[in-house]
């Protein structure tokens, strides 16, 4: 990016000189230029070679015609700059001295080291003197902070010198005082501490396109507005060959502009005055995701332009390019978590966590990150216009971007978190950004498409991949966010009222043989790899276990004998309690459901599971399989299944034999453990009390 940099900041003082030359140039009409409104014929020369880009502002706005600048003056004389002030201070001076003084000042203007004094004997002669004042003041930008500026009068070229002055100036300032700032405001776009950073160079533009377009709506000057406008069209850009992110961070602070005079001064602008810019901002975004002219560095940064202007201009027009653009923007440059956590498991050495590392902290410090939350409001703003063919092209790379997320979060983790060497840690604040732009997309989703309303119908497909997005992600859910809840409620409300749905919910959980096969992207160097010790992989499955009784009476019998139970009885030994009581759960709910259509299949099945669910329950307890969810489990296989059957025998003989090997032992550890029976709470006293229990529902059958 150095080099983009180094462009970057030609191209910024390109941006500047031809806006400003073109303002001029635009409103020359015949040889005839507009000041004060009143037409003054002047000569019009030939248009001078571009300025070199470091040309101060000062020196491009200053001549009315952009002339070649003038050979440097001799050197002053102390004598004739304290002759010049003299004049100025005294009490009645001549017109014909106030001029010759200003004439000597403005001639060694670059020599000048002004203060609030001599400010106050400059600003009564702006008016009068606008050509020699205007430079001088523009010497000082930071003392004209302090000042309020007569704009009105003035002619157009003083005022351009001046308002350019006053943006460096509060431009500068914006970026020592919001530097720890991290309100999203326009000033922090530019805090950033990378002054290398091009995206941080070119926000400046809108600062100073959003206070120069603000001038002249405060001064009624809208053809003015609209000649800025038509400098920086996508026709300009396509002829003249601009670099569009400083062409995209102008528009931009124009309708900044807008927005805030049409409130401030309760304006209603021409329709057509906002479509100008908003021209702009489409064939950039047009031009960044699907021209592949444009190399990597200049589509990366025309990327985070299009996406960090629109936090600050307001609503633009619906687009389809501009949705795509913000959608590449927020997955690929500010949350590039997957991209993050490759680099760390690439190799098995330390140099990768390290440089992850550094590649993190450097991206939690920059302003993409730091405007990541503003990012996903314009994505789900676009994405509520859009059509549905793009809906589903975003809906889409979305899921995708989460499973992405997943896999490589899961290989990151088992790879580090044995090593405590910090990385995880130091992911966790961008992890949490993924989750929340996930979380509060997948509401927007089910808010437009799982709706009786909709117009694009019933979708039960698009519950699903809610379901799914969201079992990528459990890993990071740190808390249950309104937008999460909300989500859920709605695809779990068409999942329980679908087949079809239900079955696409069923068939998108990993199978077992993947749930027990170490990540693609990871290598353990020899060391075998534990189903039970992937974290990332077991909230997943979780996820999938407290969804899957809300519809398990509409999944097909084939798909809980091949799909569903073996995972159950893969987790249900698991260490993690909050698994293991959701497991159970779910048989529970399977043993008490049922279906008309499949009934006799479904009995069988049922009948054929509750041998290994006894079986692989009571080898796990005590310690591990937890009472609560044996004895519901038990209950269930009693009440649903047909009396007399084998499943129910088999049940009862187990939790006897386990009775008498607990009470056995427990027994030679406490022999006066009988004497205190009722407030025992030993785990032969639970099973001996639900045996008890259960002989009235046996007895009934």
């Amino acid at each position: 990016m150095q080099a983009g940099a180094f462009v970057c900041g030609s191209l910024v003082c390109q941006l500047l000189r031809c806006l400003f030359s073109r303002v001029l140039s635009s409103l020359r009409r015949g040889g005839v230029v507009i000041v004060a409104s009143v037409p003054i014929p002047i000569r019009t020369p030939a248009m001078p070679p571009p300025a070199p880009a470091g040309t101060p502002l000062a020196d491009l706005l200053e001549p009315a015609t952009f002339a070649p600048p003038a050979p440097a003056p001799p050197p002053p004389t102390p004598a004739a700059i304290l002759s010049a002030w003299s004049h100025l201070r005294s009490a009645a001076p001549s017109p014909a001295a106030t001029l010759a003084a200003l004439e000597t000042l403005h001639l060694h203007r670059r020599s000048l080291r002004l203060s609030s004094a001599h400010l106050e004997l400059l600003l009564p002669l702006l008016p009068l003197h606008p050509r020699l004042v205007s430079p001088l003041l523009a010497t000082c930008p930071r003392l004209l902070l302090n000042y309020s500026l007569p704009f009105a009068p003035l002619p157009l070229a003083p005022r351009l010198l001046l308002l350019g002055t006053l943006a460096t100036a509060k431009g500068s300032k914006n970026s020592t005082s919001n530097g720890t700032s991290g309100s999203p405001s326009t000033g922090n776009l530019g805090s950033d501490h990378g002054s290398d950073d091009p995206v941080v160079s070119v926000s400046r533009i809108l600062e100073n396109m959003e206070r120069l377009v603000s001038g002249f709506v405060g001064s009624r000057m809208m053809r003015k507005v609209q000649v800025l406008f038509e400098v920086i069209s996508p026709e300009k850009c396509e002829s003249e060959g601009y670099v569009l992110f400083p062409a995209v961070m102008a528009a931009c602070g124009g309708l900044r502009a807008l927005r805030v005079a049409s409130v401030r001064h309760r304006l209603d602008f021409a329709p057509k005055l906002k479509e100008a810019p908003e021209r702009t901002i489409c064939f950039a975004a047009r031009r960044a995701t699907v021209d592949e002219r444009y190399d990597d560095d200049q589509r990366h940064v025309l990327l985070q332009c299009v996406a960090l202007g629109l936090t600050q201009c307001g609503p633009v027009a619906p687009n389809d390019s501009v949705l795509r653009c913000v959608l590449m923007a927020l997955l690929e440059e500010l949350l590039p978590l997957p991209r993050l956590l490759r680099i760390s498991v690439k190799s098995p050495d330390g140099n990768s966590a390290e440089l992850a590392k550094n590649q993190v902290k450097q991206h939690q410090d920059s302003v993409l990150f730091k405007e990541a939350g503003p990012v996903t409001g314009v994505l789900c703003n676009q994405y509520s216009f859009a059509d549905e063919k793009t809906k589903d092209y975003v809906e889409t790379r979305v899921c995708e971007y989460a499973q992405e997320l997943y896999h490589h979060l899961r290989a990151a983790v088992l790879l580090h978190q044995a090593k405590r060497n910090g990385l995880l840690a130091e992911i966790d604040k961008i992890a949490e950004a993924a989750f929340f732009m996930i979380v509060s997309f997948a509401a927007e989703v089910a808010k437009h498409r799982l709706d009786a309303n909709s117009s694009g119908g019933f979708q039960p497909e698009v519950a699903v991949r809610i379901l799914v997005e969201f079992s990528f992600v459990e890993h990071l859910r740190r808390l249950r966010l309104p937008e999460y809840t909300e989500a859920i409620r709605r695809a779990v409300v068409v999942n329980q009222d679908n087949a079809a749905a239900s079955a696409l919910f069923i068939e998108s959980m990993p199978s077992c043989a993947e749930l027990t096969t170490k990540p693609d992207l990871l290598t353990l160097d020899g060391t075998r790899y534990i189903c039970y010790a992937d974290e990332v992989q077991t909230s997943r499955i979780l996820f999938y276990l407290r969804v899957m009784p809300t519809c398990i009476s509409l999944i097909p019998t084939h798909l809980i004998r091949d799909k569903l139970a073996p995972v159950i009885f893969l987790y249900i030994q698991h260490s993690n309690e909050k698994i293991t009581r959701a497991a159970h759960s779910v048989m529970v709910s399977f043993l008490s459901s049922g279906n008309d259509s499949d009934q006799d299949d479904r009995v069988a099945l049922k009948e054929q599971l509750a041998f290994d669910y006894i079986r692989r329950s009571l080898e796990a307890y005590p310690g591990v399989t937890p009472f609560e969810g044996l004895a519901s489990g038990v209950v269930a296989l009693v009440r649903h299944l047909p009396a007399k059957s084998p499943a129910i025998l088999f049940c009862i003989h187990s939790l006897v034999v386990k009775a008498k090997d607990l009470c056995t032992t427990a027994m030679i550890q406490d022999r006066s453990l009988w004497r205190s029976w009722e407030e025992s709470t030993e785990p032969c006293k639970k099973v001996l009390d639900l045996l008890l229990r259960l002989i009235f529902l046996v007895d009934i059958q």
